[in-house]
């Protein structure tokens, strides 16, 4: 440790002959507002060190369940302003400053199509976007040190770019940062340049008229490198070889450094990754050589992206699962480990001890090495793993199994479970486990059981318009206020199956009003067919125990990766 914070020194030192003697001060990480939880804040303040988190709120686009309005108080609704109020609570008891990403708006998404990019052609989304800046500087202008910045849009790209895309983002930007110190004077402002943020987007760069800007970059070059089997593009690609390597990569941030010792500016690079399909070697030297040139050009830095898609997550290896989108849970890779090594140069306010933590088993996710295993008890890891120790098992449950065990996680189990199971599981629960429980219990022989908790599986999977991929997979915003949903904005189905509720059982999630029962499979909602909405999730009491229920098998989809940790985090009491 005390060679590298040396090593670091040096870098420091030499920075001074390049750019105004910047140093770098912040470094942190990515998080989607809708899939932190305050176990997440405390864990990366304790064990990974991080200062910073980039919180991205997504408004249209990749997340289908707001409403594509000009309206912006219909498009982050109060719901929301609280979820990041709490969420910036929760940064500032654990020393993590927070920039606030706004990363889709209303009329700009990823599909890169003049038709979508209502942003950039029209009057009444472009001053809804303004005016949201204003709402939010308003609300958040006496927060203090616990906001580093607010970041106006997320990558700003079109089907044209150049000096013309530049321009009209520059003007943009500018009204809305002129809205901003109408209600905030302290609080810097972060600008990502066009060219979907690359360093090369720097060539078209013009400061705005503001003393308190930070200018922003994305680094995703090489993308073949990047990207390498995200959408099926080409794998076994690597880093370094004679063409891509720190030499290049130092070649292609001189019009960042050009512009920053020019106007004398901060940079964030408010992105940094590469996916876990590649060489775990090489993206490990991918990491070292970029952040190697952050230090050394006081450049602060977020790694992309934590507890998103495993492909990006540094605590998953290059191992594909065969036939999916996959990626399977490590734990600790090397890129991991030199990421931490850096965020060990952050400032600590005082030593940390470690999470306290619990065991968990997760039962019957499907054999080893099948699909279900890897993909279920992968994610299941990797989503409880900071707060808990998880076993995953095929055997039949004991009592001398549960013993010890403060969480029971069961999922769509792909065997049926025996009468003497069932028992340790009722007693488990009744004096003082925690059974969370995923998926159809249909054919799997807890269904007597659940319904003897008040918790019965109805008949047939609940389906919905408008939807994501299929009539199954959609989105439910009606969230009931709970314990395990303070933190929930939505819940993403994958086929789920409706819950009927009673003897004080307490729904979380809510199907769509326009959801039902398909029995006929013609995807027409009729009048003979039930109408939804219909119970999603449950919550219930067991004598000292407490019990969770889903009726969707959903919890590896992102978006439910609160709720799952939320469920987990109750279910014990915590």
């Amino acid at each position: 440790m005390t060679r590298f914070l040396a090593v670091l020194s040096a870098v420091l030192f030499l920075t001074c002959s390049v750019a105004a003697c910047a140093s770098t001060e912040y470094r942190g990480v990515n998080m989607a507002l809708e899939m932190a939880h305050p176990i997440d804040i405390e864990y990366l303040a304790r064990e990974w060190n991080a200062n910073l988190v980039r919180v991205c709120l997504y408004m249209a686009g990749d997340w289908g369940y707001f409403v594509p309005s000009p309206n912006a108080q219909t498009a982050f609704p109060e719901s929301h302003w609280e979820r990041l109020d709490r969420f910036l609570d929760d940064c500032e008891t654990h020393g993590i400053r927070v920039s606030i990403d706004l990363h889709q708006w209303m009329g700009y998404g990823y599909l890169n199509n003049l038709a979508t990019m209502r942003i950039w052609q029209s009057p009444e989304y472009q001053s809804s976007f303004v005016k949201f800046w204003g709402l939010m500087a308003k609300r958040y202008a006496d927060r203090g040190n616990v906001i580093y910045a607010y970041e106006l849009l997320n990558e700003p790209h079109a089907a044209y770019g150049g000096q013309k895309l530049a321009d009209e983002w520059h003007s943009l930007a500018q009204r809305a940062v002129d809205e901003i110190r109408l209600h905030d004077q302290e609080h810097a402002i972060v600008i990502n340049c066009t060219d979907w943020a690359n360093p090369s987007g720097f060539n078209y760069l013009k400061p705005l008229e503001d003393d308190n800007i930070i200018y922003s970059f994305h680094m995703w070059v090489p993308h073949e490198f990047t990207h390498q089997g995200v959408n099926n593009a080409r794998t076994g690609v690597r880093y370094p070889t004679t063409t891509w390597n720190k030499n290049w990569i130092r070649d292609q941030l001189a019009p960042v450094l050009a512009f920053q010792k020019a106007h004398d500016v901060r940079v964030f690079v408010g992105e940094i990754g590469a996916t876990a399909s590649a060489d775990r070697h090489d993206r490990a030297a991918y990491f070292q050589d970029c952040l190697e040139l952050f230090e050394e050009y006081g450049f602060d830095y977020a790694q992309w992206c934590y507890m998103e898609w495993g492909a990006w997550s540094l605590e998953h290896g290059p191992e594909y699962t065969p036939g999916t989108q996959a990626i399977a849970y490590d734990g600790d890779t090397k890129a991991l480990a030199i990421y931490r090594r850096f965020l060990e140069y952050n400032d600590s306010p005082a030593p940390r001890d470690s999470l306290p933590r619990m065991r968990c088993l997760f039962d019957r996710p499907g054999k080893p090495g099948s699909w279900e295993y890897t993909v279920f008890g992968g994610d299941l890891l990797w989503k409880l793993s900071h707060a808990f120790d998880v076993d995953l098992t095929c055997e039949e449950i004991t009592d001398v199994d549960l013993d010890g065990v403060a969480l029971l996680v069961l999922s769509s189990a792909r065997a049926s479970y025996t009468p003497h199971e069932i028992e340790a599981i009722d007693a488990f629960v009744r004096d003082g486990g925690g059974l969370l429980h995923y998926g159809p219990a249909i054919g799997n022989g807890l269904e007597a059981w659940l319904a003897s908790a008040g918790i019965t599986l109805a008949g047939g999977f609940v389906v919905s318009y408008p939807n994501e991929w299929d009539l199954g997979s959609y989105f439910c915003t009606a969230v009931e206020q709970h314990p395990i949903t303070q933190d929930v904005l939505a819940f993403q189905t994958n086929w789920a199956a409706g819950l009927e509720l009673s003897d004080g059982a307490s729904a979380l999630v809510w199907s769509p009003e326009e959801s039902w029962v398909d029995w006929d499979d013609d995807q027409q909602r009729d009048n003979r067919e039930p109408h939804g909405p219909f119970a999603i999730a449950a919550a219930q009491s067991l004598d000292a125990g407490r019990i969770v229920v889903f009726g969707d098998d959903a919890f590896n989809l992102t978006t439910n990766y609160a709720i799952t940790l939320g469920a987990s985090m109750w279910l014990i009491g915590r």
